[in-house]
């Protein structure tokens, strides 16, 4: 992975932490982010016990400029998921989301082994 997909890698994860922390709703807000190996790819996790995303809106979420129907926040651009999901199809990167109204949210980035860069050499 070359500096510019660092650049853009850091770009989506601050993307996903930033609306995560912005629709925190909880007494106790949770934020976990994890790696899997499941063979063939690397999974990187994002998760957050968030307000969650309406069943309706999910399929949505990563068009531009949606917000979403239960999203009241005045800077919600509805650019961030859009911009992330555009970035990581132009480097070969699957995003995914899976969430429950009113109890978490969760992206997974998947990196196909190969393109992952080894940090322990």
């Amino acid at each position: 992975m070359g500096a510019t997909d660092e650049k853009w890698l850091t770009f989506i994860l601050s993307q996903i932490v930033q609306n995560a922390i912005k629709y925190f709703d909880k007494q106790e807000n949770k934020l976990t982010i994890y790696s899997q190996d499941n063979g063939t790819n690397i999974l990187l996790v994002i998760e957050d016990n968030g307000c969650g995303i309406k069943a309706s809106d999910l399929s949505r979420v990563f068009e531009k400029g949606f917000t979403g129907s239960n999203r009241n926040k005045a800077n919600a651009t509805g650019m961030g998921l859009y911009l992330s999901k555009k970035l990581c199809d132009r480097l070969g990167l699957k995003l995914d989301i899976a969430s429950t109204e009113k109890e978490y949210t969760r992206l997974t980035i998947t990196f196909p082994k190969g393109t992952v860069h080894n940090f322990s050499e």
